[in-house]
């Protein structure tokens, strides 16, 4: 009867390690595809920025539980949100940011000459 035991841990672990390893694979693609992408548009050294980045985007986004996949793209719009910040020059308010508040029409006619 042990044996058996044995047996059916084994073939947990397995399956455990063939799930891990798809998981892996599935990370490497996505990874690859936005480091050629900000490599081709950015050069190498921003890639390996960008590279660090998605790893740390991939630390702290929220994981699945059981067998499900994690969702790559996460880190991968984490690390290009990075980007964008770092090579648009608008600093860590972001593109977004608003500098001017609008009070009247006057100062709308100012936004936009």
């Amino acid at each position: 009867m042990p044996e058996k035991r044995n047996i059916s841990r084994d073939a947990e672990t397995d399956r455990c390690i063939q799930l891990a390893n798809g998981l892996f694979i599935l990370a490497e693609k996505e990874l690859s595809a936005f480091m050629s992408a900000v490599d081709k548009l950015f050069g190498a050294e921003q890639a390996r920025q960008s590279t660090l980045d998605w790893i740390e985007e991939l630390e702290v986004m929220d994981w699945p539980s059981g067998e499900s996949i994690p969702n790559w793209r996460q880190a991968t719009l984490g690390a290009s949100a990075r980007l964008v910040t770092l090579t648009s020059g608008f600093g860590a308010g972001g593109p977004f940011r608003r500098t001017h508040k609008k009070t009247n029409v006057s100062d709308e006619q100012e936004i936009h000459e």
